[in-house]
C-alpha cells in the first residue's frame, strides 16, 4: 500500500469509529439530540466522503479494475461479513440463551440490525449492478444452467 492509500485506510476507519460512537448513542438513548447528532455526522461527514469518492476516485478506479481487477471482488468480501455477522449472531445468541441479560439481547438485535441492512445492500448491488447484465448477455439456457448450478442441480453438457 501507498502512503496515500494507507491516508484514506486510516480516514475510512476514522469514518466507521465516528460512526459507531453515534449509532451506539442513538441505540443507547433513543434521544433526539442523539439522533441529530448522528444525521448532521451523515450530512458533515459521510455523505460528503461518498460523494467525493463517486465524483473523484471511482472514475479512476473503473479502468483499472476492468484491467486489472476482479468486478465481483466487493461482492465476495459482502459474502465473508455477512458469513462473519453470522457467526457473531450464533455466538451471542448461545449468550442470550445461556445468560439471558439484557447486554446479550443487545448484542443479538444489534448484529441482526446489521446483518438486515448489509443484506438488503448486498441483494441491491446484485439486482441493480448484476442481474441486468446477466440478463442482457447471457442466453436464457445459459442463466438456467447458472441457476441450476446455483442450486446445486446437474447442468447438461
Amino acid at each position: 500500500m501507498s502512503e496515500t492509500t494507507n491516508a484514506i485506510t486510516r480516514h475510512h476507519a476514522e469514518l466507521a469509529a465516528h460512526l459507531r460512537v453515534r449509532v451506539d448513542a442513538v441505540t443507547g438513548t433513543g434521544s433526539a439530540a442523539d439522533a441529530a447528532a448522528l444525521v448532521s455526522f451523515l450530512d458533515g461527514e459521510l455523505i460528503p466522503h461518498a460523494a467525493s469518492e463517486e465524483r473523484d476516485l471511482y472514475p479512476v478506479l473503473d479502468p483499472i479494475v476492468a484491467a486489472h481487477g476482479r468486478p465481483t471482488a466487493t461482492m465476495s468480501i459482502d459474502h465473508e461479513f455477512i458469513t462473519r455477522y453470522r457467526d457473531d449472531l450464533a455466538a451471542a445468541t448461545e449468550l442470550l440463551r445461556a445468560h439471558g441479560d439484557p447486554a446479550a439481547a443487545a448484542e443479538v438485535a444489534r448484529l441482526a440490525g446489521a446483518l438486515a441492512a448489509l443484506v438488503e445492500v448486498h441483494l441491491a448491488k446484485e439486482e441493480r449492478a448484476y442481474l441486468p447484465l446477466f440478463a442482457a448477455h447471457l442466453s436464457g439456457p445459459e442463466q438456467e444452467a447458472v441457476l441450476r448450478r446455483m442450486h446445486g442441480e446437474p447442468v447438461a453438457g
